[in-house]
């Protein structure tokens, strides 16, 4: 039998560059707020004609994806996919 006290479930959000580095739902706006000016420069110096949207055609609609959106996706697997063996 296993039990979960789901008043000790912090809804979080995937972290930055890894999932694994997630970010509790609490902190999101700070800790974005912080990262955006890196996040921005890193960019410029990349490309310095980016401008931090991107097109994006969703449901027969053209939208600008912007700095700060926040995309859903849930990846899935059956199998170990870090063990090669």
């Amino acid at each position: 039998m296993l039990e979960l006290d789901l008043s000790t479930v912090e809804p979080s959000l995937a972290g930055r560059q890894a999932p694994q580095d997630r970010v509790p739902l609490q902190n999101a706006k700070t800790i974005y707020r912080k990262s955006l000016v890196t996040m921005a420069e890193e960019r410029t110096k990349r490309n310095p004609g980016a401008t931090g949207t991107a097109p994006l055609t969703t449901g027969g609609k053209s939208v600008a994806l912007k700095d700060g959106a926040v995309l859903i996706a849930a990846i899935t697997s059956c199998t170990n996919t870090s063990n090669p063996m």
